[in-house]
């Protein structure tokens, strides 16, 4: 009776999970790819958007699989309160951990996708996104939106106040060089975009100021002008070297990142919080689960109350994961708080337990 009755849980919670997690999905998936979807009309590559949209999926899923599974677990224990199913089960002489054994065997699968995702795809994601940059770069022209600052490139970024067709107003650039030796700005009023036979952009500005910061001889210069022709097609930065990331990196590199010659000294603490985020995160969904457990089935499996579990749930799991973001971004400066952080994640499955 036991096996029937892991059977028919394992059913409830996979079908509802996929469900709940498909839902997720897509509200990201049409929030993220709208504006790209309709630039496809003005010239930008179907099959572009479609690798732009697929490749910012994964780092989504390490977050949504747990708080999914969450959910799943809060909708199946309240109608199984509501329709007394567990009532009968509890009547029959199945103890609340038997009947938890589903539950807990999800969240230990959710855990390993979560860690799979977060050690081998995500950075892996992310540095087929970096590698199509220069090719975005050639559409940069059709990416510029209104309020929006827009990255044409590593260290190149664009914003623009209105625009109207290929006519842009009130105009922000920044620039840094790979070394970060120099960095320079231009403010126009306004500017148009052209192309020339070669397939290259430029923006023909006007009226604006060009400030450039020559940081390791400490000296700023300042050029005022009446009509400026700037580039930013994905040939000028076709040659330019990417910087190393933090997410695009392999688990290996995150833990001794002295071992790349290519890292910096003064960046290895970056590396290091990254190495904590990615462990953290998967990690919490056995929290999760057991927390959503803990509450459900807090005292008497009765229809009345379990409302108030589930908020009490709820604001266990908001305030749970709003501590681990705090202590991981402030881990750079304080160490400490990256043990704090696992601890709390200790506790926070140990307790409910």
């Amino acid at each position: 009776m036991l096996k029937i009755i892991d059977r028919y849980f394992l059913k409830l919670l996979i079908v509802r999970m996929l469900f709940i997690s498909l839902i997720l999905i897509a509200i990201v998936w049409l929030t993220k790819s709208i504006q790209l979807f309709q630039k496809i009309s003005e010239g930008l590559p179907p099959s572009l958007v479609a690798k732009l949209t697929l490749l910012s999926m994964p780092p989504f899923l390490v977050e949504v699989v747990p708080f999914a599974l969450f959910v799943t677990i809060i909708m199946s224990w309240s109608r199984l309160i509501i329709d007394r199913e567990l009532v009968v089960m509890q009547a029959t002489g199945i103890s609340h951990w038997r009947m938890s054994y589903p539950v807990i065997f999800l969240g230990f699968t959710a855990t390993l996708i979560s860690i799979f995702l977060s050690l081998s795809i995500v950075p892996s994601s992310y540095r087929q996104l970096n590698q199509l940059e220069s090719e975005v770069s050639q559409y940069g022209h059709l990416l510029l939106n209104e309020g929006n600052v827009t990255k044409l490139s590593n260290d190149h970024y664009i914003y623009i106040e209105k625009r109207d067709g290929n006519v842009l107003k009130e105009i922000s650039v920044f620039i840094t060089d790979p070394k970060k030796y120099n960095q320079q700005s231009i403010i126009a009023k306004e500017g148009i975009i052209t192309q020339n036979e070669e397939g290259e952009t430029w923006i023909l500005l006007a009226d604006g100021t060009r400030t450039l910061w020559e940081v390791d001889k400490n000296r700023v210069s300042k050029l005022t002008f009446k009509n400026y022709n700037y580039n930013f097609s994905s040939k000028r930065h076709i040659n330019e070297k990417s910087d190393i990331k933090p997410r695009e990196v392999n688990f290996l590199t995150l833990l001794h990142p002295e071992n790349n010659k290519d890292i910096p000294e003064q960046r290895y603490n970056d590396y290091y919080n990254e190495l904590h985020k990615r462990i953290s995160s998967p990690i919490l969904s056995l929290a999760y689960v057991l927390i959503a457990l803990a509450w459900m089935k807090s005292g008497r499996l009765l229809r009345q109350g379990h409302g108030r579990r589930i908020l009490m749930a709820t604001l266990n799991i908001v305030g749970l994961r709003a501590l681990i973001f705090i202590n991981i971004i402030l881990g750079v400066q304080f160490p400490i708080l990256y043990f704090l952080s696992y601890m709390i994640i200790a506790f926070s499955i140990i307790i409910p337990a």
